[in-house]
């Protein structure tokens, strides 16, 4: 197997019953690192998860404690483990029956020869890094750690990404979310490529997003999510029964 999935772990409450848990029961060859960021949050749970699905935590001593010093781990971990693709998911994901999209996401990737593959935008038109997958070929441990944060643009940054983000907020056009540095030098040597959700089925990512309405607020529980989701019609039944069947686990 040269493709590994990371997920960065801080604060998810029982959103750790989601991501996971789905992943492993649609990729059970797949390995997965879980990056613990939280230190003293969510500890049995964390361990539980982890027994569970036979999974390895790795503490996250090395970097920042953010997102972005999380992916900077992982890649790391996966670069020393010698697996050649990296996939990132997250705790608020939903994976679910059909032709999903880490399958195609690879073979895209491979075929493409492209740096990395992504499914989801953000609301400011730069890749979301949930479902995405990456050649590490391409990515030095080192001196592209820093890349993964959250960070100020520079002016011929702000200059050139101004093109393709769209100015929902201000503060786009001047920062690069998480991951998203990285996602722009691949942008600008045209190695950067999307697949589209009818060729990749079988994700679901409870944050907002451009396209969807599958959405929570920063500190919603699945339950209360959940709740909230209910009344927005059948097409959400499916996947709002497969949570609750995880978050009773």
């Amino acid at each position: 197997m040269d493709l590994v999935a990371i997920m960065v772990v801080y604060k998810n409450g029982d959103w750790l019953k989601v991501g996971p848990y789905s992943f492993k029961e649609h990729y059970p060859d797949v390995p997965l690192i879980l990056i613990n960021n939280s230190v003293e949050h969510d500890t049995e749970l964390l361990v539980k998860v982890a027994k569970d699905l036979n999974v390895e935590i790795v503490d996250n001593v090395e970097y920042n404690r953010s997102h972005g010093g999380g992916l900077a781990c992982g890649v790391k971990i996966a670069k020393q483990k010698k697996y050649r693709y990296m996939m990132i998911i997250e705790a608020d994901c939903l994976f679910f029956e059909g032709e999903t999209n880490l399958k195609v996401s690879l073979k895209e990737l491979k075929q493409s020869k492209a740096w990395v593959t992504y499914v989801l935008p953000t609301v400011n038109g730069l890749p979301h890094p949930v479902g995405s997958v990456w050649d590490l070929k391409f990515i030095d441990e080192k001196k592209d750690a820093s890349s993964w944060e959250l960070q100020p643009k520079s002016a011929k940054e702000r200059q050139e990404s101004g093109i393709v983000v769209k100015m929902t907020d201000p503060w786009f056009y001047s920062h690069f979310d998480p991951s998203h540095k990285l996602f722009w030098r691949a942008i600008k040597a045209s190695q950067c490529k999307r697949v589209h959700s009818g060729k990749g089925k079988g994700l679901k990512h409870f944050w907002r997003n451009e396209h969807s309405r599958v959405g929570r607020t920063k500190d919603e529980t699945p339950q209360t999510a959940i709740e909230r989701m209910e009344g927005w019609g059948p097409e959400m039944y499916g996947i709002l029964a497969k949570v609750k069947e995880l978050i009773c686990t």
